[in-house]
């Protein structure tokens, strides 16, 4: 009888091991390291409860799901998870982080990659960039993989509202603006003169500045590089000397504030071309050359007059039209006389005829039979016949008693020459010549012309008397009539 003994169903002969009940053909092969159904192999990876295995290519711990085979123990390059989204990169799988990259990877097989991704590192922070100048606010940052729309990787824009606040701004050194963010501005005027330091080449000085008067003080007042420059406002006039004998001339001038070479403070030089002439030169009298450059040369008394002119140059007193002292010895008015003498005897000193413009030749000057000193002693005017211009001679005024120096002596208005002519007194206001006509109120009908000679007076009618005088016609009411004809002679 065969042997079974473990009772398996199968004879010893049958079974590959009858000393285990769960080792017979045709068994369910299980992993327990067995061949349970006596192919010849155990654990095969048909076995009942074979796991399954998944490729691990990029040996990262993490297999493929859709690369999987069944077996009681993990192949080679197997792996029980099935969780690896990338089996190509050990870097990309479930414990990975997740990452920042240019190809939007799912390191960490989330499903989720770069931004999308809340738990994503390596990511780069953005500020918002409001202005758009390339630069964001500080006080608004944002951490992403890519820049979010309106906003700048780099911050430090201190007014994210103007453009021009930003910190790559050129600062104007001319504006107290903070333009660049730094926190400072490059305006700056230490002495508060106006002009910013940048501008200013002396900002420790309040009187230095572009634009400032330039004055002859050794200092660039006005920054124009340049010191004491002919522009300064109290600049000098400098006079050429070209004899060098130290005094200038205004035939060249030139304005600085200290004296270029070859000029001189003083144009008082009359001839710049000699050395031998100038203000301190002792003069040589009538050489013709001016050696002191006083404008003479042949006024050695410094009266006014030279040489040709004056009498007596060495003496100041003595000149034409000097006044005369009588008889000193001295002809001070170089008429020739030294006064004293009455040449022609008309009671005046010659010298004092030729002060006074009379003849000190002809006693009577003006030819009115007055002798000139009378002339003087009446106040008449030697020179003139008729003083006061009445029409009577100065000596005929004195023979009929009028005043020589009054045209109208009574006040009549009438002059005292007119009332001679006319026969009435230059001494009585009330007497004076006839003006024609007389005033009445009306002619009348019954005044009739009588006489020898009746009708018009021709218009050159005349008559004269026996003394050669004209007889006058008045007008009485259209009538011709004579006046007074026996006062005619």
């Amino acid at each position: 009888m065969p042997i079974d003994a473990d009772l398996d169903g199968f004879s010893a002969d049958a079974d590959c091991d009858d000393a285990d009940p769960n080792a017979f053909p045709g068994n369910l092969e299980t992993c327990d390291g067995t061949d349970n159904d006596c192919n010849g192999e155990a654990d095969e990876s048909s076995s009942s409860d074979a796991s399954p295995w998944y490729a691990d290519l990029d040996a990262d711990g993490f297999g493929d799901p859709a690369a999987s085979t069944a077996g009681c123990s993990a192949p080679p390059g197997h792996v029980a998870d099935a969780t690896d989204c990338d089996d190509t990169r050990a870097a990309v799988n479930p414990s990975a982080a997740e990452v920042c990259d240019s190809t939007s990877t799912d390191e960490d097989c989330n499903g989720l990659s770069n931004d999308s991704d809340a738990g994503v590192s390596g990511t780069t922070r953005f500020f918002t960039d409001s202005d758009g100048d390339g630069f964001g606010d500080d006080t608004l940052p944002q951490d992403a993989c890519e820049a979010p729309a309106g906003s700048s990787a780099v911050g430090g824009d201190c007014n994210d509202a103007d453009a021009a606040y930003n910190p790559a701004a050129t600062e104007s050194c001319t504006e107290p603006i903070d333009y660049n963010c730094d926190g400072s501005t490059a305006y700056a005027d230490a002495d508060t003169d106006g002009t910013p330091a940048c501008e200013d080449c002396n900002d420790a000085d309040a009187a230095i500045f572009p634009g400032a008067d330039e004055t002859c003080n050794g200092v660039d007042d006005d920054c124009a590089g340049d010191i004491d420059e002919a522009d300064a406002i109290d600049v000098s006039t400098w006079y050429i000397d070209s004899d060098a004998d130290g005094w200038g001339s205004a035939s060249l001038t030139e304005l600085a504030c200290a004296a270029p070479p070859g000029y001189d403070d003083d144009s008082l030089d009359c001839n710049d071309g000699d050395g031998g002439v100038r203000p301190d030169a002792p003069e040589v009298w009538y050489d013709g050359l001016d050696q002191n450059c006083d404008g003479r040369d042949d006024d050695q008394d410094s009266d006014g007059y030279g040489v040709a002119s004056d009498c007596d140059d060495l003496d100041a007193s003595a000149f034409p039209g000097a006044t005369e002292v009588d008889l000193d010895g001295i002809d001070q008015d170089c008429d020739g006389w030294d006064g004293g003498a009455d040449s022609d005897g008309d009671g005046l000193t010659d010298s004092s005829e030729a002060s006074g413009s009379t003849d000190p030749f002809d006693p009577d000057t003006d030819g009115d039979t007055l002798l000139d000193g009378e002339e003087s002693t009446y106040g008449t005017d030697p020179t003139l016949a008729d003083t006061d211009n009445d029409g009577l001679d100065d000596d005929e005024e004195l023979g009929l008693g009028t005043d020589p120096t009054d045209d109208d002596d009574d006040g009549d208005g009438w002059l005292d020459g007119e009332e001679v002519a006319g026969h009435t007194s230059p001494l009585d206001a009330s007497d004076h010549p006839y003006t024609g006509g007389w005033e009445i109120a009306a002619c009348r009908d019954t005044i009739v012309t009588t006489g020898a000679a009746v009708g018009d007076i021709a218009p050159d009618f005349g008559l004269i008397d026996q003394n050669g005088d004209t007889v006058r016609l008045h007008s009485f009411c259209d009538r011709a009539v004579l006046l007074d004809f026996t006062e005619f002679w």
